[in-house]
């Protein structure tokens, strides 16, 4: 599809639409003062465990 839009002018518009998502939260959290309950590791790791 990237190259596609490549050829119609519209490869920034199409990475907008079909590239990844990233948020950069760093900033808001130090704000807020927040910090997630559990790490990436353990919210994992529930998740597996329930699974079962």
């Amino acid at each position: 599809m990237y190259w596609g839009a490549g050829l119609l002018g519209k490869r920034t518009m199409a990475e907008q639409l079909l590239g990844d998502l990233v948020l950069e939260v760093d900033e808001t959290f130090e704000k807020l003062g927040w910090a997630p309950p559990y790490t990436m590791q353990q919210g994992l790791s529930c998740n597996q465990k329930e699974e079962l």
